[in-house]
């Protein structure tokens, strides 16, 4: 932006074609242009400014103090007036204007103060561009760039940004705090290091190839894996991997989750698979187990299979106990808070029985007892729900008292 060269330090003869043509010019702009009197009344305003700050017409801008009608505060405007007696020019110059309704308008400017022969200031003059709109976007910017740094840094699982080198190599450019306390890493012992120094397979490198070329092709579902902790412990990883284009980089996101102990509740239970399975396969009540922390089941018997209308196992523990359940339970409560609460009593109280509204896959509802109970193996909690339909005892209850 620069100074308005149609104002000038003489008195205004009659316009010559040349400075009518610099009028036209003023007035069709369409940043602000403003000019003042050394006390701040303002002789010249052109159309955009007066339709910007909401004004009727010049005239009730001509002749006013400027920080009565367009500074944001008196305060505002003497604080560029005293940078102006010092600088002389001001440029890209962030102000605060006010519309005439009192809402603001942030402002980038560029200003001069014109002298006379003695020094002495004459006029001040001011073209800007309103750039609340800029700013705005640039706040909600900033403010969604701190909402994900948030959720990066206090996320429970492991988030590592990866840059692919030109090897084809992910690089380990940022991770989340999950990240170093999980595998027990300083920061500067993991950024910049390639991914595979904290893989535990042989043949790291071309492992994590195949994986980057399943991601490229589309194909790239969630894969289990193993990371190497700096005190040499492995831990097991469900990771899911994405890639982007970010300018010229090609960068990478890993979300990780940690899913060592559920593995070692799986290892756990399938040392006494055997034994459990077959009062498990042939019992005429629905069994279930469910472990943490997601409390999604982890089994589900013949009977429960039948029960909720599940294709098969696998189908079964694919949900959570809310999901075989309607939106809301019959006093109103919301079935997956209900739920949640149920688990909690059962874990502090070792069991909890209790009468509950289920769902069948097919949308048919029915009335159940469930008794949750607390067990532990090798020293890790799950539970174990037994579910009976309460169907006909329900209804055989109401005919007797229809009967009576």
């Amino acid at each position: 932006m620069t100074t308005n060269p149609a104002i000038t330090n003489q008195p205004e003869p009659a316009p010559s074609g040349s400075e009518e043509r610099f009028r036209n010019l003023i007035e069709n702009m369409q940043d602000f242009v403003i000019a003042t009197t050394a006390d701040g009344t303002v002789t010249l305003v052109n159309p955009i400014t007066v339709n910007m700050l909401g004004y009727s017409g010049e005239h009730e801008l001509l002749g006013k103090n400027v920080a009565d009608t367009v500074c944001s505060s008196p305060e505002e405007c003497k604080r560029v007036q005293e940078k102006l007696a010092v600088a002389g020019t001001l440029s890209h110059e962030w102000v605060m204007f006010k519309r005439k309704d009192g809402s603001r308008l942030d402002v980038e400017g560029n200003f001069r103060l014109v002298r006379g022969l003695q020094g002495e200031p004459i006029r001040l003059e001011c073209v800007g561009r309103d750039m609340t709109e800029r700013k705005r976007i640039e706040a909600e910017r900033q403010q969604a760039e701190e909402r994900f740094r948030i959720l990066f840094e206090q996320a429970g699982d492991c988030i590592l940004q990866l840059e692919i080198d030109p090897e084809g190599r992910p690089v380990i450019l940022d991770a989340n705090n999950a990240t170093f306390k999980l595998l027990g890493y300083q920061r500067d012992e993991l950024i910049g290091q390639p991914v595979s120094v904290i893989e535990v397979m042989p043949d790291a490198s071309k492992v994590i190839s195949a994986r980057r070329q399943d991601v490229l092709s589309g194909k790239g579902a969630p894969f289990e894996t193993r990371h190497r902790c700096k005190d040499g412990t492995i831990r097991d990883f469900e990771c899911s991997v994405r890639e982007m284009q970010v300018g010229s980089k090609t960068i990478g996101v890993s979300v990780e989750r940690d899913i060592t102990e559920r593995k070692r509740i799986e290892a756990a239970l399938g040392a006494s698979e055997i034994r459990f399975r077959m009062l498990f396969e042939k019992s005429r009540d629905a069994l279930m187990t469910l472990a943490p922390p997601s409390w999604f089941f982890t089994s589900g018997n013949p009977t429960t299979i039948a029960m909720f209308g599940a294709r098969d196992e696998a189908d079964f523990v694919s949900r959570g106990p809310w999901q075989y359940s309607p939106e809301r339970q019959p006093d109103g409560r919301a079935s997956a808070d209900k739920a949640k609460e149920m688990i909690e009593t059962a874990m502090r109280q070792g069991s909890h029985f209790f009468e509950w509204t289920h769902q069948r896959l097919s949308g048919e509802d029915f009335p159940a007892t469930v008794l949750l109970t607390r067990i532990e193996i090798d020293g890790q909690p799950f539970l174990q729900a037994t579910v009976r339909d309460e169907t006909e005892r329900v209804r055989h209850q109401s005919e007797l008292r229809q009967a009576k």
